[in-house]
């Protein structure tokens, strides 16, 4: 056997018994755990869990937040934001707003009391333009479709920025401030606001302000979506004993009310005992009818720790039908260790003979090194690098050509089985940045990467891709890591549609036809 066989069958043979191994730990480590907690198989680390994913849906969407507030910031230091002509910032706020979902409102205020807010209504978008005529405050309310003006009116209010909690706090501050839950003015619903300022260059008495509105509404449907269990319960509430309520109609808002006038007594109950053992971020045991609640809570701010989520999982949840547990659990153990011998059998051989090598995962904890062992693993399959996201190096202009070329590879990547796409390498792996793009700050780089997803591929398919930079060797490198679409996505650009997978280091069209049938057939 010539030694390259040897060489083969030895990895073979071995990943065959790893991924044996493997496999048979896999189905056997849920049953022996199962069975040895039968009769209370809850755990604090299920609930902890439960909480932590909870908070952390309001985390990330405050990350995402922020850079949108800094990114507006620098166009204001930019003089791109201005209250002399409020309608000159459309084409920079309005994709944004109609983008992310979690954003209800952007407002543009100034020390003088004028103010412009954009916010989407019934399918649309609406601006509200609020200064002063005469000694009157008006709002010139404009309603937009398709970026044309469907309506409008004036009407006079007593709305001022100055007023709204978001305001002073934000001004000589470059850091972005958070308000408590508050009532929004124009809407009646509960919400958080980032701001920050944004100070003149001719005038020291004069500020903008830069606000961004998220509703509690929106974040209280996505956290009951994480409910881990099916009589589990989801809620929020401030340390001063009120509870986020969900308004039932029209005419009943969302808001916070005291804890004493709800009907929900089991929170009543876990917050006062919450409060009482003052444990903050541990479990504790709550009896409600005549069953063991376990509760779990986590600050929506870890800095302020005012407003919390709290995850209520009853005893039952996590023990029904122990005893069909058993049995079933008894029956997996076997089907286990059956299928263990065929399907490592099949995943040993596939992995011997992918000619690309095993997709890198990249480690945000130790990002250099982690994009230095992608680059040393080169192109395939699921690798793919590209030396800039805009520029010609040839013309040294911008192009949309050479957008579209690593879009094609995203494309493929969430087509095929997802992949890492480099921006700021060459295809022999020098690091080369993104610096020859010249965008003005990481942020812009990002935001100019997320209305490039939205344009060409689509934003919903946003959640099928992480993108970050990351600093290496004195330059920024941008990395984007795909997982598979459940859906086709086609790339679109100026003569159409197109659809593209991965084939080995490349990524190929596919013809309407092929595109159909292997779309059909699952691939």
């Amino acid at each position: 056997m010539p030694a390259s066989d040897k060489s083969l069958s030895k990895h073979f043979l071995r990943d065959f018994f790893i991924a044996l191994v493997v496999l048979i730990i896999i189905g056997l480590g849920p049953a022996i755990y199962f069975v040895s907690q039968a009769e209370r198989d809850v755990s604090e680390s299920f609930i902890e869990n439960s909480a932590e994913r909870a908070a952390n849906e309001f985390r990330n969407v405050g990350s995402s937040t922020e850079s949108s507030v800094r990114m507006a910031r620098q166009w204001g230091e930019s003089e791109l934001l201005t209250l002399k002509n409020p309608e000159s910032m459309y084409h920079l706020l309005f994709p944004i707003i109609q983008q992310d979902s979690h954003h209800c409102g952007i407002m543009i205020a100034d020390t003088d009391g004028q103010s412009y807010q954009i916010s989407e209504v019934d399918g649309g978008l609406q601006t509200t333009h609020t200064y002063l005529q005469g000694n009157t405050r008006v709002a010139e309310v404009k309603y937009w479709k398709g970026g044309q003006i469907v309506s409008r009116q004036t009407e006079p209010t007593t709305y001022d920025p100055r007023s709204r909690p978001w305001f002073y706090p934000a001004l000589n501050n470059e850091a972005v401030y958070w308000t408590e839950p508050y009532q929004f003015f124009s809407r009646k619903v509960v919400g958080v606001t980032a701001s920050t300022s944004i100070p003149s260059t001719v005038n020291d008495a004069y500020q903008m302000v830069v606000a961004f509105d998220i509703s509690m509404e929106h974040l209280y449907a996505n956290i009951q979506k994480m409910q881990p269990s099916p009589n589990s319960q989801i809620f929020i509430f401030r340390r001063d004993e009120a509870l986020y309520t969900v308004g039932n109609n029209a005419d009943i808002s969302s808001q916070f009310k005291a804890l004493h006038q709800t009907n929900n007594e089991l929170a009543q109950k876990a917050h006062a005992a919450w409060r009482q053992d003052q444990l903050d971020d541990r479990i504790i045991p709550v009896r409600h009818d005549n069953q063991l609640w376990w509760c779990g809570f986590r600050p929506l701010n870890k800095t302020h720790r005012n407003t919390w989520i709290g995850v209520m999982v009853p005893e039952n949840d996590t023990s029904i039908g122990a005893n069909k547990r058993h049995a079933a659990l008894a029956g997996i153990t076997g089907v286990s260790l059956c299928i263990a011998a065929a399907f490592s059998f099949l995943l040993a051989k596939r992995q011997t003979r992918h000619s690309g090598g095993p997709a890198v995962a990249f480690e945000p904890e130790n990002a250099i090194e982690s994009i230095r062992d992608i680059i040393q693993r080169g192109e395939s399959k699921r690798r793919e690098f590209k030396s800039t996201m805009r520029l010609n190096l040839h013309t040294n202009k911008p192009g949309k050509e050479i957008e579209i070329a690593w879009l094609k590879g995203l494309a493929a990547f969430l087509n095929t089985e997802g992949g890492t796409l480099l921006i700021g390498v060459t295809d022999d792996g020098e690091i080369t940045g993104l610096e020859a793009d010249k965008f003005e700050s990481e942020d812009h780089a990002q935001l100019h990467f997320k209305n490039l997803i939205a344009e060409h591929i689509g934003a919903e398919f946003s959640k099928y891709i992480d993108f970050r930079t990351v600093q290496i060797d004195e330059k920024l490198v941008g990395i984007a890591e795909c997982i598979r679409s459940n859906e086709p996505v086609f790339l679109k650009h100026s003569k159409g549609e197109s659809f593209f997978i991965r084939n080995g280091p490349s990524s190929d069209e596919l013809p309407i036809s092929q595109a159909l049938d292997y779309i059909k057939a699952g691939k």
